[in-house]
């Protein structure tokens, strides 16, 4: 989550010397040391907490004022953990096991393949490919992608024994015998990249449920230690009349991801930004594969 070309960090809750009398430091909130930090700063980086949404509490939400005026792109701080790396290994290792079993039946004549068999399977495979791109489910999205690179495997194994044997074969009339053997195992490791977008798809609705957790999405509820800097703060951004900016703004923070100028025009003009900030490493890679 560290920004691009970002050096430091300034980080309030540490910078500050929260247990003593600060008064005079906050008592022009645009001045503060707060406003002061974010006026140099070129991101504003939100660390959501289980406990509470940050927004629930007056500073955090005249920080998101201030990044909204000042045009301070806003992003989620995402946990990356290598754990989602383990899925994608397995992943692969199944598509392995599928090309395994595929050569063990050509090699010992365990089972009669027939064409129209392996036309079967390419249907399948392009309905998971299908699935595992439309797919919201995570639960359905998780079996999809062990079927697809299980499938991968299959027909791995069968295209390197029917090359070997006869080029010839009905099902290289479809996709040639030398892109067989490229094409399926890069179908398989896209299955694999879609089992780590999964993965991070769940960790960004943890980190939207922690900031909506205990925000009613209107500023007024916000909280703060002091009444008097809660009565300064909403002053504020009421005498600018963008109360109703400030809360959209973190609506598409929750919903996206991140917050930009043009996230915010786009959500303004009915357009659904849900994990806007989010890239997705499957899409890549086929993207990829087709050019």
């Amino acid at each position: 989550s560290w920004p691009a070309r970002a050096r430091h960090a300034y980080c309030c809750m540490l910078s500050n010397p929260q247990n003593l009398d600060i008064g005079k430091l906050l008592e022009n909130p645009e001045q503060s040391p707060f406003a002061r930090a974010l006026r140099s700063a070129h991101v504003t980086l939100v660390v959501p907490n289980t406990a509470t949404s940050v927004y629930t509490r007056i500073w955090c939400v005249y920080e998101a004022y201030l990044s909204y005026e000042w045009e301070k792109p806003i992003f989620t701080a995402a946990r990356r953990s290598f754990a989602v790396w383990k899925p994608v290994v397995g992943s692969i290792m199944l598509m392995l096991v599928g090309s395994s079993i595929a050569l063990a039946v050509f090699r010992f004549g365990l089972f009669q393949f027939h064409e129209y068999y392996e036309f079967l399977l390419i249907g399948i495979l392009t309905i998971c490919i299908f699935g595992t791109m439309v797919l919201e489910s995570v639960r359905f999205l998780r079996k999809v992608n062990i079927a697809g690179s299980f499938l991968c495997g299959l027909l791995i194994g069968y295209c390197y024994e029917a090359w070997m044997l006869d080029t010839s074969n009905g099902l290289f009339a479809v996709v040639p015998a030398g892109a067989a053997l490229v094409l399926w195992p890069a179908g398989g490791i896209i299955f694999a990249f879609r089992e780590a977008d999964r993965l991070w798809t769940m960790e960004a609705e943890v980190e939207a449920r922690c900031l909506r957790q205990g925000y009613t999405g209107r500023l007024q509820d916000a909280r703060a230690s002091d009444p008097l800097d809660r009565h300064r703060i909403l002053t504020e951004i009421q005498g600018k009349r963008l109360e109703g900016s400030v809360e959209q703004a973190i609506s598409v923070l929750i919903s996206a991801g991140m917050s930009t100028h043009g996230l915010r025009q786009a959500a303004a003009h009915g357009v659904d930004v849900s994990g806007a900030g989010s890239w997705s490493l499957g899409l890549v890679g086929a993207v990829g594969l087709v050019f």
